[in-house]
């Protein structure tokens, strides 16, 4: 492991801490009250990609470990993932 590559415990911390602060910007708040609300989507964007690249490190310097746990594993290319997030939260869908 290289002095750049992180322990897997410090990946699934950020993954973890990443879902928390989702949670504290949009409590309790709607789908409409979310949409217009800028600054809360781009949060969310943003920990979703840091949840995603968390995940993907995962998967690459923890293969074992992504292995045993389905949550872990993807079925898709890291970018087209955050694509499709970035159009679902745009538009609504």
């Amino acid at each position: 492991m290289s002095g750049k590559e992180q322990r897997l415990p410090d990946y699934l911390g950020h993954m973890i801490e990443a879902i928390d602060r989702i949670e504290s910007y949009i409590g309790d708040m709607d789908k409409a009250a979310f949409c217009e609300n800028t600054l809360v989507v781009d949060a969310v964007i943003r920990n979703i990609k840091v949840i995603g690249e968390a995940s993907n490190r995962v998967h690459k310097h923890h293969r074992e470990f992504a292995d045993a746990h389905p949550f872990a594993k993807r079925g898709r290319p890291y970018g087209k993932v955050d694509n499709r997030i970035n159009v679902s939260i745009r538009f609504g869908i």
